[in-house]
């Protein structure tokens, strides 16, 4: 009996501390900022699958939709432009355990659906990466968390007939990006900058093939494009746009995971100039999934400052 008594109280302590902190216990180790794949390949580390995820999926979606009848309540009309992870669109290089979550995944299909379910007009751009891919190899850099200026512009030109689909666009033509040749830049691709700012110096600078653009006039246009780096002027998509479409398209991009709500939030909030016609709003796929990314537009209609 001895014996039995400190069995017991040894076993009620450990009982115990797993109950108040199994979560420091047993959290998952947190994932790197930069997971290195096979044959050079770099991804993002943070990105999310939207499968594991899914109450923050949910709200994210929910929030979209009022997002978009925040804007038809304006007389204006937005296109939500989906962007994969990385991950998902080459899977490949990925390592085994990472590899294996994408393949049996179904998340992303469920995402687009439960987005047009809500009455949200969605520019699915899986398709058309994957094609990519499939073609060329060229959809993502493989040390960059981005799609290449190729696939931008590609995504670009599928974007031109959904937003002419959504009504005329005010003002005359005119005013578009005037766009010149390829030319090849080298530098440090962004994953890369992360490692190294790490003390990680395996790998060095890449060549980039972007296009020379006439810079923009700061003139206001009937079409806004909102997003994170995935649209920033580095990619093209929105000078493509804007040459296409020959108006001015008005950019605004905030960077990071969070960086869409954020940009959206300031897009809502400004009324400094004419509304555009139609919002073309870029958000991964790793943005749904992260539950914190939105908050700047949960703020802004907690705030009270939506339309009725």
């Amino acid at each position: 009996m001895r014996h039995v008594v400190p069995v017991l109280v040894g076993a009620l302590v450990v009982a115990l501390l797993v109950l108040g902190y199994g979560k420091t216990f047993f959290k998952p180790p947190q994932q790197p900022d930069v997971i290195e794949g096979q044959g050079g390949w770099l991804y993002v580390g943070w990105d999310r699958l939207v499968d594991d995820y899914p109450r923050n999926a949910r709200a994210a979606v929910k929030l979209a939709g009022r997002v978009d009848r925040e804007f038809k309540g304006r007389g204006q009309r937005l296109l939500v432009m989906v962007v994969p992870n990385k991950g998902r669109v080459v899977p490949e290089h990925l390592p085994d355990r990472q590899r294996a979550a994408v393949e049996r995944s179904e998340g992303y299909g469920k995402l687009i659906a439960s987005l047009r379910a809500a009455g949200v007009q969605v520019f699915d751009t899986y398709p058309l990466l994957e094609a990519a891919h499939r073609r060329d190899g060229r959809a993502y850099s493989p040390r960059d968390a981005h799609w290449t200026a190729h696939t931008a512009e590609e995504a670009a030109v599928a974007a031109v007939p959904l937003v002419k689909a959504m009504g005329g666009l005010p003002g005359p033509p005119g005013g578009g990006d005037q766009i010149a040749g390829w030319e090849t830049v080298r530098r440090y691709p962004d994953l890369v900058v992360i490692l190294r700012r790490q003390g990680v110096m395996t790998y060095g600078e890449d060549a980039f093939e972007e296009r020379v653009y006439t810079p923009p006039t700061g003139k206001w246009g009937p079409v806004a494009v909102v997003g994170s780096s995935f649209v920033d002027r580095k990619y093209g998509f929105p000078q493509m746009l804007s040459h296409l479409l020959d108006r001015p398209v008005t950019r605004r991009v905030e960077f990071g995971l969070e960086g869409a709500w954020q940009a959206m939030a300031e897009q809502l909030k400004d009324r400094s100039a004419p509304p555009q016609k139609v919002v073309v709003w870029q958000v991964s796929e790793g943005s749904f999934a992260n539950g914190d990314a939105p908050a700047a537009v949960e703020a802004y209609f907690k705030g009270g400052k939506a339309g009725k």
